[in-house]
Formats: structure tokens, C-alpha cells, sequence
């Protein structure tokens, strides 16, 4: 009976010094964590908001049968409100790519303390031939047809709307009008 209270009361030593560590790593780390990640955090946030902004005007824009028309032909075009995206998207590809092809056949070691100067020493990884090295070509991945008319779908139907409304409401003004 003893033995079994001695068990107990050191297996509770062991999980409140359990509980206690892991209570200091989450004062320690969770914060930590926040700090490093504020800087993604907010360029996240600013991205959304951009977007959201983005989204009400166009959507508020919509109301006018031009806007409809200039944003079904400018995605048609490629050039529409989707297109720095696209531009974003191509070059963080490009960017992968040069990364994979160059930068990552080389081991780069930095010397030196907070206090002294620093130096960098780079070498290529074995196999890897610096005079054979070429930079990727950027293949631009242009917004197919096909993809501009399935985002712009709203826009097309928008304007047969438009032209359905106005063509009824020209008709009943018509007929309403008396010649004399």
C-alpha cells in the first residue's frame, strides 16, 4: 500500500515537471513563433484585403453593361484583373526553376561573429559543371480562351441580361409612345 502511494505521488511529480516543461516551451515558442511569422501574417492579410477591395469593385462595377464588356474582353485579351496574378504566379515559377537549376548546385558558407567581420566561401556541389551552367528560359503560361470565358462567365451572361432588359424596356416605351 505504500509502495503504491510512493508510485503515485512520483508519477504525478513526473507529469506536473511534464506539464511545467511543456507549459514554458509554449510561453517560449508560441510566441517566438508569432514574431516569425508576422512579417508572411501580414503580407497575407494585405493580399486578402487587396483582393477583397478588388472584388467589391468589380462586383459593383458590374452594374454597368460597359464594365461588363471591357472586363469579359480585356480577360479575353489576357490582360484582365486576373492577369498580375498570372504575371505573379509565372514568375515565382521562373523563379523555382532558376533556383533548382543554379542556386542550389552550390553550398554557401558564411564565417564569422557578431562582433568581426564576416566572410562567405561558395563551392559547387560534386557533379555539378559552373562552365555547363545555364539560366532557365521563363516560359510564360499565357490565360487560355477557355479559362478567361469560365472566370468570365458572369460577365457574358451579364450583358445578355443587359441586352434582354433594355430591348424589353425599349419595346414597352415603343408601344406606350403615341404618334399624333
Amino acid at each position: 500500500m505504500f509502495g503504491t502511494l510512493i508510485a503515485k505521488e512520483i508519477l504525478e511529480t513526473v507529469l506536473d515537471f511534464r506539464f511545467a516543461i511543456i507549459t514554458v516551451l509554449f510561453l517560449v515558442l508560441i510566441p517566438l513563433g508569432m514574431y516569425v511569422g508576422r512579417e508572411d501574417y501580414e503580407r497575407r492579410l494585405a493580399n486578402y484585403q487587396r483582393e477583397h477591395q478588388m472584388s467589391v469593385a468589380v462586383n459593383l462595377s458590374r452594374l454597368s453593361p460597359v464594365s461588363c464588356y471591357t472586363y469579359l474582353v480585356s480577360s479575353l485579351s489576357g490582360t484582365g484583373t486576373a492577369a498580375p496574378d498570372a504575371f505573379i504566379r509565372n514568375a515565382e515559377r521562373y523563379q523555382d526553376q532558376a533556383k533548382r537549376a543554379i542556386y542550389d548546385n552550390f553550398v554557401i558558407k558564411r564565417y564569422g561573429g557578431t562582433h568581426g567581420g564576416t566572410a562567405i566561401s561558395g563551392r559547387a556541389i560534386e557533379g555539378f559543371d559552373e562552365s555547363k551552367a545555364s539560366i532557365p528560359d521563363m516560359e510564360y503560361q499565357y490565360t487560355t480562351p477557355a479559362e478567361a470565358l469560365r472566370a468570365g462567365w458572369t460577365d457574358a451572361f451579364l450583358r445578355v441580361v443587359f441586352a434582354v432588359l433594355f430591348s424589353a424596356v425599349a419595346f414597352v416605351r415603343f408601344n406606350k409612345y403615341d404618334v399624333r
